[in-house]
């Protein structure tokens, strides 16, 4: 809660409804146990009506993560925390795999409020995220904006902390 302003806070119960077998999250934790950061993504079909992903052309193929988010709590931010929950996102969408063991994401995409999240914007634009579309009047805000990213997870963009192959793919 102390990551994003209250127009930002997800329902808690229904956040918790998302957090399946297909959903990928991490978190950050201090030495003390306590939790420093959060990184949550699923499949962008749980989130139709939301602009962005109401708008997105792969909606309803299976094929796109949306990252919910990225967060550091403030005491723990300029870390490096945020960077490595992505680093840990990305690289899990990229090894996940459908039933048939082919890749199950093409991209991974989610949304930042302009204004409050320019680091994890940039952090996005590292793995060659872009501005796929903007949406305003968002957060209950008039003044409200947003931008919707996508980043892809195939050639020949490929996210900079990628895991490193196995000695199975060397082969």
């Amino acid at each position: 809660a102390q990551c994003y302003e209250p127009a930002r806070r997800d329902d808690l119960d229904e956040f918790c409804e998302w957090l399946d077998d297909d959903a990928i999250y991490f978190a950050a934790l201090t030495e003390e146990g306590a939790f420093a950061g959060v990184s949550v993504a699923f499949p962008l079909e749980r989130v139709p009506n939301l602009d962005g992903p109401a708008q997105d052309t792969t909606l309803n193929e299976g094929r796109t993560l949306y990252s919910a988010e990225v967060a550091v709590d403030t005491a723990h931010r300029g870390k490096g925390l945020g960077r490595a929950l992505k680093d840990a996102q990305i690289a899990a969408a990229m090894l996940a795999t459908s039933a048939d063991g082919e890749p199950r994401y093409d991209f991974v995409t989610g949304r930042n409020r302009v204004g409050a999240t320019d680091t994890m914007m940039g952090i996005n634009a590292a793995y060659g995220g872009f501005e796929a579309s903007r949406h305003y009047e968002q957060y209950g805000d008039p003044d409200g904006v947003c931008v919707y990213y996508r980043i892809p997870l195939t050639s020949p963009r490929l996210p900079l902390a990628a895991a490193p192959p196995t000695d199975e793919l060397l082969d």
